[in-house]
């Protein structure tokens, strides 16, 4: 299936084709400019096609009543949100995984792969990761009488009575003082949006809780790979760790051998810096909405330099719902890899 993302101002419906670099798309734009719309719309058709959507909700832009209007009852009849500052994350962190093979994953190997996790999130130094190691062998002995897994962890560390192990509890009190992580049944499910509400939780703590899931997902992906396709939507992008060798750009590089792929959006690439938005680049569809004039010269000369003039022109006239469309896609039986310009109709999303 090729994913549709909205149609040409023809009426034809675009879509992102099978042999497109990858299926991650980047969104930007200014605020009001619809490209949370067009994410919303994005992730009805593919749940409407049976694939799992994770949404991470920052600023309830997916709660009930800001869904677009013209889609919100399919939307909704298709979505489950799950608020986790009151019901946490139904991930465990802690059980060990299962190989192809049928091998279960060692305990020193669930403590090192969770111990890389944590250092995804904030870097620890060599005597700090030996005491979260510590403490996380001490946890999956003893998770069975804790409520969650962040509870036993935390337990690990304390019962060191170590100052070393006590910096380790400073770096990450916010997520031990949820204890989001427990047994449940995960994220993705076929055909359903599930939307992961941090709303109630302070900027630094949605930035650490996305991470730490992403970090929970994409090493459960490279032990048990996934034969369907997942999404994963990460309004506000710019908020998270854009580090060479952090977790969002190693998404990038190497979702496609996972089947995970990437929607991100955000208001404006001037917060990132060159090497980060060369990281950007590697999505292979990018959506621009209605910039904001200091990035119109920009984006213009990265679409074709010996047409700036012309893409200048275009982008200062993108009205609301309009944006322009960078990659390969298959629009009827043509594949086409110049940018289009889609409309302010939402497609076909049946």
């Amino acid at each position: 299936m090729g994913l549709n993302i909205g149609q040409i101002l023809g009426g034809q419906n675009v879509e992102i084709a099978d042999t497109a670099l990858n299926q991650h798309i980047i969104i930007s734009g200014m605020s009001g400019s619809g490209k949370t719309v067009k994410a919303q719309a994005i992730e009805l058709y593919l749940a409407q096609h049976g694939y799992p959507v994770l949404v991470f909700n920052y600023h309830n832009t997916h709660d009930p009543t800001q869904i677009f209007p013209d889609i919100r009852r399919e939307y909704l009849n298709l979505a489950q949100s799950i608020n986790m500052y009151s019901t946490g994350v139904p991930i465990s962190l802690l059980e060990p995984l299962t190989y192809p093979d049928g091998e279960v994953e060692l305990a020193a190997d669930v403590a090192g792969s969770v111990v890389s996790v944590f250092d995804d999130v904030c870097r620890l130094g060599s005597s700090q990761m030996a005491r979260l190691w510590r403490a996380i062998e001490v946890a999956i002995k003893c998770k069975d009488h804790f409520v969650n897994d962040i509870e036993a962890i935390e337990y690990g560390l304390r019962q060191q009575e170590d100052p070393v192990a006590d910096t380790v509890w400073q770096k990450y009190w916010q997520l031990f003082s949820h204890g989001i992580f427990k047994d449940g049944s995960g994220l993705f499910y076929p055909g359903q949006v599930t939307v992961c509400d941090l709303s109630q939780f302070n900027k630094l703590s949605q930035t650490a809780m996305t991470e730490l899931i992403l970090s929970c997902i994409w090493r459960r992906a490279m032990v048990q790979f996934t034969k369907e396709p997942v999404y994963i939507v990460c309004d506000e992008c710019q908020v998270l760790n854009w580090k060479k060798n952090s977790i969002l750009p190693q998404m990038l590089r190497e979702g496609r051998k996972f089947n995970i792929n990437l929607i991100l959006a955000t208001q404006t690439y001037q917060t990132f810096s060159k090497e980060q938005r060369a990281i950007l680049q590697q999505a292979g569809t990018k959506l621009y909405f209605a910039p904001s004039g200091a990035e119109i010269i920009g984006i213009a000369a990265h679409l074709d330099k010996e047409k700036q003039r012309l893409w200048i022109e275009k982008l200062s006239r993108l009205r609301t719902g309009q944006c322009i469309a960078e990659g390969r896609f298959k629009v009827g039986e043509y594949t086409v890899e110049k940018p289009l310009i889609l409309s302010e109709d939402l497609g076909n999303n049946g």
